[in-house]
């Protein structure tokens, strides 16, 4: 699957050849921008152009500017290209169904947890900035729809960050428990479900989406099989955890530990 920077460089040139400008150069001087303007706005692998670039280019080539332009808006907003076919639908959800096995879900994360986690992947300080902004702008879901969240204890007891880092989040999921916005869960020691990984369960109208967390990648579908599959985990994983109030207590009992390693 093509990443949207390289999406991005193809129908640039695509554009180009359909113009019948057989080379740079010439699309270079129709500009009136440098020939390495228009080899680096062709080049998969060379920053986004500009957008006096993109304007320049739909002008002369006859293509729609706005389709350009949310092709280097994508390339530049740090959204990963496996993640862009979800994320409406999970903005859209009325209903979600969260399982963290191993870290809560990145909808219920805070700021500071969500930049240790993403420090241990192959990110670049402002590639790990937007990331972190994108996960905390999509969180306005949990205002909106009807959101039950199970984690596994290991999610809140493995170190990730700071112990600071620790206690802010686990203060955040009692939070957002007690003021009502999620139903939690939380699968205690010894209760060995689903560790496999996490997934979300987004459900609008009669659709239902599931968005599968590999570690590698995330893997949106609404084949059927898996969405049964996955509906019958949630079950298990929700037999298996505490009820909401025991499930606050464990985490006010995580919070207090990681206090007083801070």
């Amino acid at each position: 699957m093509a990443t949207a920077r390289e999406q991005l460089a193809a129908e640039l040139k695509q554009a180009r050849l359909d113009a019948g400008i057989t080379s740079q150069g010439a699309l270079a001087a129709r500009m009136t921008v440098s020939r390495a303007v228009v080899n680096k706005a062709e080049s998969a692998t060379q920053p986004v152009p500009t957008p006096d670039t993109i304007t320049g280019w739909a002008r002369v080539c006859g293509v729609s500017e706005s389709h350009l332009a949310e092709l280097a808006r994508r390339c530049r907003n740090g959204i990963p290209d496996w993640f862009i076919a979800f994320l409406p639908v999970e903005q859209a959800a009325t209903s979600l169904r969260l399982w963290g096995p191993a870290h809560p879900p990145g909808l219920l994360q805070t700021e500071s947890y969500a930049h240790a986690l993403l420090s241990g992947m192959r990110h670049t300080a402002e590639k790990r900035a937007e990331l972190v902004k994108l996960r905390m702008q999509r969180q306005s879901v949990l205002e909106r729809a009807s959101v039950t969240a199970v984690i596994d204890y290991r999610a809140v007891t493995n170190q990730i960050g700071t112990p600071a880092d620790m206690a802010g989040q686990c203060t955040h999921l009692i939070e957002l428990a007690e003021s009502g916005k999620i139903g939690l869960h939380v699968v205690p020691p010894g209760m060995n479900v689903a560790l496999g990984g996490g997934f979300t369960i987004a459900m609008h109208d009669a659709t239902i989406t599931i968005n599968l967390n590999t570690g590698a990648r995330d893997i949106p579908t609404t084949a059927p099989d898996v969405v049964a599959e996955t509906l019958h985990t949630f079950d298990v994983v929700l037999g298996a955890a505490m009820s909401p109030v025991p499930s606050v207590e464990f985490l006010r009992h995580k919070e207090a530990e990681w206090k007083q390693q801070t």
